[in-house]
């Protein structure tokens, strides 16, 4: 494959993440590589999106705790990859490579011997993306006339990544638009805690009791607003683990005004998925009064979340408590066909468990009793 269609198979990618395993795929073949992926600063298990003929390589990865001591992601990480593409020679010495526990008991044992790096998105930084290009010891290292032709290439991702990272603030800004239309307060935060967005619902709420300075969101009580910032460093730490990591996430009550009823603040991290490292990953905080109760409908969970009818009305009744065999009774389908549905709606919303999926519901709905 020319390398002219590696890069519109890298737009493909851009718009449907679904297909980066076969746009790593193009130019891995294109360079004669093993297999390819895209990484990040920090790894999190599961979180790499790779080609398939890499899959046992990144399980061992992961499996044997190598991402914790990844020699070569240390070395590149100074460079900011600003230099273009780094290889194992650039880096190391044969000495070096010789003596590392790493080349000697992962890189070769897996077969991944040679390696060849470069940044797709400027600054180094926890939302950051490069990629990752891996040899056999058979295919052998990276000479720098390759280094060269990848740094040619290098100019022409670029726009690609900006053009991924545009679509993903996109869909989380769609997610916000999605709980005003159930008359549901809320608010985007970046991955550092900034206001990203909010919808119109939120926007009626700012003043008194919450007011947003430096796009920071802060409570004029100062007890509460301790408490406030906790929940929001809480929400951003939780979004750059896996969902099974880290403390329960618990809601904020502020002061009731004169004019007023009190409200709750709940946080709902949105984490990137194995397929979509360009996804939007930061936030969502749910501002509501106690007096209020919205359930939100399964119309709402299809578009927040992008499923199907079905795959909202299995979610919906997850989220109420319903077990998977009562919610088959409910709709008038099969047991198996309900854990089908649930496995896909485990897939698009991060989560892993059903009391993962009904705790996610339930900071998605706003129906509290204090």
């Amino acid at each position: 494959m020319e390398l002219i269609d590696v890069v519109a198979k890298f737009y493909e990618a851009a718009a449907n993440p679904d297909i980066w395993p076969d746009a790593l795929e193009a130019l891995s073949s294109a360079m004669g590589c093993r297999g390819a992926l895209l990484t990040t600063p920090v790894f999190i298990p599961g979180g790499l999106v790779h080609t398939n003929s890499l899959r046992d390589a990144v399980g061992q990865f992961f499996e044997e705790g190598w991402y914790q001591h990844d020699v070569r992601n240390a070395a590149v990480r100074p460079h900011h990859y600003k230099n273009g593409f780094f290889s194992d020679h650039i880096l190391f010495s044969d000495r070096e490579m010789g003596k590392s526990e790493y080349y000697e008991k992962f890189a070769r044992k897996a077969d991944v011997p040679w390696f060849a790096a470069g940044g797709l998105t400027g600054e180094l930084g926890r939302d950051s993306v490069a990629i990752s290009l891996q040899r056999t010891s058979k295919q052998g290292f990276f000479s720098l006339d390759e280094l060269s032709t990848l740094n040619t290439l290098l100019p022409r991702l670029a726009p690609v990544m900006t053009m991924a990272s545009r679509l993903a603030e996109l869909k989380g800004k769609s997610m916000i638009d999605g709980l005003h239309l159930a008359k549901q307060p809320a608010v985007l935060l970046n991955m550092n805690g900034t206001v990203a967005y909010m919808n119109p619902a939120a926007e009626a709420l700012i003043g008194s009791r919450i007011t947003i300075r430096h796009s920071l969101l802060s409570a004029p009580n100062s007890v509460e607003n301790k408490q406030l910032q906790a929940l929001i460093d809480q929400a951003c730490a939780a979004q750059a683990r896996p969902m099974s990591g880290g403390q329960e996430l618990r809601p904020v009550v502020l002061s009731a005004s004169e004019t007023g009823a009190r409200l709750i603040v709940r946080a709902a991290p949105i984490r990137r998925s194995a397929a979509d490292m360009v996804a939007f990953s930061g936030v969502i905080l749910m501002i509501s009064a106690l007096t209020t109760e919205v359930r939100l409908p399964p119309e709402i969970l299809q578009q927040v979340f992008d499923l199907t009818r079905r795959e909202a009305e299995v979610m919906s009744l997850i989220g109420e408590g319903q077990p998977i065999h009562q919610i088959g009774v409910t709709l008038g389908i099969a047991t198996e066909t309900v854990r089908y549905h649930v496995k896909s709606v485990f897939m698009k919303t991060g989560t892993t468990r059903q009391s993962e999926l009904v705790g996610l519901c339930s900071r998605m709905s706003t129906a509290v009793d204090y």
